[in-house]
């Protein structure tokens, strides 16, 4: 769109905790089921030693202020900028269901798109599923799935155009609106079922075909594939 990527030699606002949240890798060791904003809580969490995050990824943007989710610091830091970046997140856990939908920052978020003059892109740091209602007001809105130790810095090429965001995806906004281009997702382009895929599933390392062939198990015994 027109605000995306971030324009050389705009005058940017940080603003949200979450632009600047602390991954503290000895706390989460303590505990198997911690999680934060860049990695799922659980057993099979990859912990990384350091985690730049989207603040300290953009070192070489022209920040002219920055804040956290205070709306009075926010609006103050957003007063002399070309474009704000907002940032959100929430964080999981296995074995546990979220309470909401909602970024931790929902309310800020919503007070700071209402109430700043400047086009805004949301940022969020989603561990899921999530609600974004800010996103009707905003410039644009990027959302990352627990990146991990790329997160800031993936958030950071993105923002500044220096790479691609892949895929993009067309994501309704609603379950009767049309679909939006808003949204840009980062992550891994899905499997597409193609027939020459399908046709390569059913057989075998040797090329012949694998349904209705007798298989080895334990004890001796065999079993035929079914047939679907």
């Amino acid at each position: 769109n027109e605000v995306l990527p971030l324009k050389t030699g705009s005058k940017i606002a940080v603003v949200g905790d979450a632009c600047a949240a602390v991954h503290d890798a000895e706390t989460l060791m303590k505990r198997w089921d911690l999680g934060d904003y860049y990695v799922v809580g659980g057993s099979g969490r990859v912990v990384a030693a350091r985690i730049p995050s989207v603040l300290d990824a953009l070192w070489d943007a022209d920040i002219v202020g920055v804040a956290g989710d205070d709306l009075d610091a926010a609006l103050a830091a957003a007063a002399g900028a070309d474009v704000v970046v907002a940032c959100g997140g929430a964080a999981t856990t296995e074995a546990a269901d979220r309470a909401t939908l909602r970024l931790d920052n929902h309310d800020f978020l919503t007070a700071l798109v209402a109430g700043v003059d400047a086009p805004v892109v949301l940022v969020a740091l989603a561990p899921g599923a999530i609600v974004l209602p800010q996103a009707d007001a905003a410039a644009a809105a990027l959302v990352c799935f627990l990146c991990g130790e790329a997160t800031g810095l993936a958030l950071a090429d993105v923002l500044l155009g220096r790479k691609e965001p892949g895929p993009w995806r067309r994501v309704p906004e609603g379950p009767s609106s049309t679909p939006s281009t808003r949204y840009i997702f980062i992550g891994r382009r899905p499997l597409r079922r193609t027939a020459a895929r399908d046709a390569t599933s059913k057989r075998g390392r040797d090329g012949t075909a694998l349904r209705g062939r007798r298989l080895p198990v334990h004890r001796g015994r065999a079993r035929r594939l079914p047939r679907y």
